[in-house]
């Protein structure tokens, strides 16, 4: 407990020099319109000039459903657990895998019947055995490279949503500004009306990286053709929470995939 406490507090420590460092219309010649409102219940509005006349059953066409997408990522120490015949979604911070992928999420499947640690306890087990560890059975596992985040995108409108594009940026070791920014966009679908799409952060390489979720998104509404742009409504609790700091960790918990 006492390594958890001083490990988050290094977090904390180090979020806040991170955040310190990164301290009109065409006018044109209008035609003249004549706009016949209709007398009856069942006449449709004409509206026209002396090139065209279109009829109007419609007053204004409705306009489309509001959609909210909120996200709250808050930092957590792993090991995660898996529901039976479930599963998890995990985004793993590797430079060179994110510059060529540019988006996705990794799956952790659960196929039995009960429920499962990510990383598994074969896993925790032999990282106790290479730090010299003790206690396998009665005591928590904790490593540094499992500090990490949960976030949680819910859906806040009565529509259904598909493709819900989230936007990071991340810099990887002494990386800053514009050139040394990582981007990458993890896809949620779908999140249902009234619903939540949940994923882990953790760092699967042995240097430290900082991240922030940009507050715009795209996503599609099932029906409509064009993908819409919206804000990101993400909690702010307080002028540091939007950096995310994940330090260095010695072990690939998703793939072995080279970190450079």
């Amino acid at each position: 407990m006492n390594q958890l406490i001083r490990g988050e507090a290094i977090i904390w420590l180090t979020i806040g020099f991170f955040a310190y460092g990164f301290c009109v219309p065409t006018k044109g010649r209008q035609n003249p319109q004549n706009h016949q409102q209709s007398s009856g219940d069942n006449s449709p509005n004409i509206i026209g000039n002396r090139n065209n006349v279109v009829i109007n059953n419609n007053e204004a066409p409705p306009s489309p459903s509001s959609v909210a997408i909120f996200a709250d990522c808050k930092m957590m120490s792993g090991p995660v657990l898996i529901p039976p015949k479930s599963s998890i979604n995990v985004l793993p911070l590797n430079q060179t895998t994110m510059q060529h992928l540019h988006s996705g999420l990794d799956n952790i499947p659960n196929r039995t019947d009960k429920t499962l640690e990510w990383p598994s306890k074969q896993i925790q087990d032999s990282i106790r055995d290479s730090i010299g560890g003790t206690g396998k059975l009665d005591q928590p596992f904790w490593h540094m490279g499992m500090l990490g985040y949960r976030c949680d995108v819910s859906n806040h409108s009565r529509l259904d949503v598909l493709d819900v594009t989230l936007t990071f940026r991340f810099w990887y070791g002494d990386a800053l500004g514009e050139n040394g920014m990582v981007t990458y966009s993890p896809i949620l679908s779908p999140i249902d009306a009234g619903s939540d799409f949940v994923f882990y952060v953790f760092n699967n390489c042995p240097v430290q990286v900082g991240a922030v979720l940009v507050d715009q998104l795209t996503l599609t509404v099932p029906g409509e053709s064009a993908q819409r742009s919206l804000p990101l409504y993400l909690r702010h609790r307080n002028t540091v929470e939007p950096f995310m700091i994940l330090t260095p960790s010695s072990i690939p918990w998703v793939s072995p995939a080279p970190c450079k």
